[in-house]
């Protein structure tokens, strides 16, 4: 994970500023092993609160489907964080 994130999740509902940080995940579908690299999340400090892209989360339930969908145009995409938050 030497890539730099310039991600801006914004601020918690704590008033914690969310950190731009990536994982890996290896997940089952259809039997077969299949890795996901550098999934985007915000990671608040002060309550440890996560919030993910729309776009993330999109990735993942197409895999877990096991359906094949192109995500290459929607890289680099912001969209609001996934947990009720509001952004700012």
């Amino acid at each position: 994970m030497a890539k730099n994130i310039m991600l801006n999740f914004g601020r918690c509902s704590c008033g914690g500023r969310f950190e731009a940080r990536r994982f890996d995940v290896t997940m089952t579908v259809n039997s077969q092993p299949v890795k996901m690299k550098e999934i985007n999340y915000g990671y608040c400090p002060l309550c440890e609160r996560r919030v993910y892209r729309q776009v993330d989360l999109a990735r993942i339930e197409a895999l877990m489907r096991g359906a094949q969908v192109d995500f290459s145009a929607a890289v680099g995409a912001v969209d609001q964080p996934m947990d009720g938050t509001v952004s700012g």
